[in-house]
């Protein structure tokens, strides 16, 4: 019925599809497998942290004083030495503060002088019997109020003199300007930080490290510093 030419192609692709079913294997089951090293690493382990550097002390000064400020005399960077000039208030209401000052002590001194004469010419009359004790005791009470109110004038002259003098803020140390908090119009009150100055001297390194690696700094074997506007200096 078939011709053998038929036939030799069949047996050779049943042949070839044998062979290939031959030549197959199976997928192997691949499935990873979590590895962990176990001791100390190789490697030096670190960290990185931004800090600042700054002055161990640092001057807050302020004004004694309420007022306008008038004048600012130093920039942010300056170098300052003791005594030097950073601001200045109008010293309007100080100067009329020690001129009314300086009136009330005239005023007492003249009561305390005319108290001072009235007792002595009371001394006299009561020797004379021209006036009694009792009177003469008066003037002296009037002369002791009077000397009084001469030392409490003049004491509040000094302090009105001395607040006077603290129209003017002077730095307290050498060292460099490293922050201005007041201008020209600005009215201030007493004890408000208006300038600030890291004095000469030491330094420290201000850096904010997370509580649970203060113990890994504690033990590190090294650490260095390095500048930000100068990465070669470290």
């Amino acid at each position: 019925m078939f011709r053998p030419t038929h036939l030799v192609p069949a047996v050779l692709a049943l042949s070839l599809l044998a062979g290939c079913a031959r030549q197959a294997t199976p997928a192997e089951d691949v499935r990873p497998v979590r590895a962990v090293r176990i001791g100390a690493p190789g490697e030096t382990v670190g960290a990185l942290y931004s800090g600042e550097i700054r002055a161990r002390r640092e001057a807050a000064l302020g004004f004694m004083v309420s007022g306008r400020i008038q004048q600012r005399m130093v920039e942010v960077g300056d170098t300052v030495a003791p005594g030097t000039v950073l601001f200045r208030l109008d010293p309007t209401d100080a100067m009329l503060n020690a001129n009314a000052s300086r009136s009330q002590v005239a005023s007492a001194r003249s009561q305390y002088e005319q108290a001072r004469g009235d007792y002595q010419r009371f001394m006299k009359l009561a020797d004379a019997q021209y006036v009694s004790r009792s009177e003469l005791d008066k003037a002296k009470m009037n002369l002791r109020t009077a000397q009084e109110a001469l030392r409490a004038a003049e004491a509040n002259n000094g302090v009105v003199a001395n607040q006077a003098g603290y129209t003017t803020l002077r730095a307290t140390a050498a060292g460099v300007v490293t922050s201005i908090e007041g201008e020209a119009g600005q009215v201030v009150s007493p004890g408000q930080v208006v300038a600030r100055i890291a004095e000469r001297g030491e330094r420290e390194l201000i850096v904010s490290v997370a509580e649970s690696r203060v113990d890994e700094l504690r033990k590190a074997r090294a650490l260095a510093v390095e500048l930000w506007a100068d990465p070669s200096h470290r």
